[in-house]
């Protein structure tokens, strides 16, 4: 479309989109610590833990499910 000196371009687009998800969550145990151990100190000139981490469900690990949808659609008017 042109408008004297100026010319003009139309973008138009779409975009659908659906994504679904489960997070299973746990919490690492430094189980050479404690049992129950979650944290773990270790030199600041060598800090690399190297023991055993054992991972299972905490009461406090948040399990989700979630099914997002999307349907955004978009037009511009862009001039040169």
């Amino acid at each position: 479309m042109d408008t004297g000196p100026f010319k003009h371009k139309f973008l138009t687009g779409a975009e659908f989109g659906r994504q679904e998800t489960s997070n299973y969550r746990e919490t690492g145990y430094f189980t050479a610590v404690g049992r129950n151990a979650t944290s773990v100190n270790v030199p600041l000139a060598y800090p690399r833990y190297e023991g055993p981490v054992a991972f299972r469900q905490s009461a406090t690990d948040a399990d989700n499910h979630a099914s997002p949808q999307s349907w955004p659609a978009t037009c511009r008017t862009r001039s040169n």
